[in-house]
């Protein structure tokens, strides 16, 4: 089990307002913005840009590798559902984007490689701007304490009528960070099926059930 992350952020500023101390909360902490900067400068957030931290998050940019939802058909051209088609997205500029098709399902990795220490969890949030543009981030953003690795973010086009663009390096997402107040007993690295992963990753309760490799 890897040591609990340094004492950043404690109640030093509602301190200096009454001066007198105050005892820690019983709850988990949102880290801001210099917080974040220190678990950048400790590796807990690697690759990641400065420039991209917000008052209490920092945005994530959209990697290399993606898996793309496509029809499966059988051999008499019956509909049979669907799988997820690897695609790369390796060279996806702003100017020449993957098209994201009205009502699409698309999986994506990050730039960024976490090293969470086992006292600090995320949380994956759609950014404003991308849920304006009809973006959808399904609701399976939670990141467990102790995890390491990249995270797979899974995208929904909810336009009508649009496709929306998707290429490296773009912000769609932010993710924000919260301090515990005691550490597991069990890490993510004991319960947890996606510890290092490096690129997009499909459903491994899947795989492991149906025997898919």
């Amino acid at each position: 089990m890897t040591d609990p992350s340094p004492d950043i952020g404690s109640n030093s500023a509602v301190q200096q307002q009454t001066g007198e101390p105050v005892q820690p909360a019983r709850y988990y902490q949102p880290l801001v913005d210099h917080q974040i900067m220190e678990l950048i400068e400790l590796g807990c957030i690697q690759r990641a840009n400065p420039s991209l931290v917000n008052p209490a998050s920092i945005n994530l940019r959209i990697g290399r590798t993606a898996k793309i939802e496509v029809p499966s058909i059988g051999p008499e051209g019956y509909y049979l559902g669907s799988t997820m088609e690897q695609i790369s997205l390796d060279q996806t500029t702003g100017g020449q984007p993957f098209f994201l098709e009205p009502g699409a399902f698309l999986l994506t990795d990050v730039m960024e490689e976490l090293n969470l220490p086992d006292d600090i969890e995320a949380q994956v949030i759609l950014r404003s701007s991308a849920g304006r543009l009809g973006f959808d981030h399904a609701a399976s953003g939670f990141v467990d304490p102790g995890f390491k690795g990249v995270l797979t973010l899974e995208f929904t086009n909810v336009r009508r009528w649009q496709k929306l663009p998707v290429f490296t390096g773009q912000q769609l997402v932010q993710l924000r960070l919260f301090r515990l107040v005691d550490v597991p007993e069990r890490g993510y690295g004991l319960t947890g099926r996606y510890q290092h992963s490096m690129m997009t990753e499909g459903n491994r309760d899947l795989e492991m059930s149906s025997g898919i490799s």
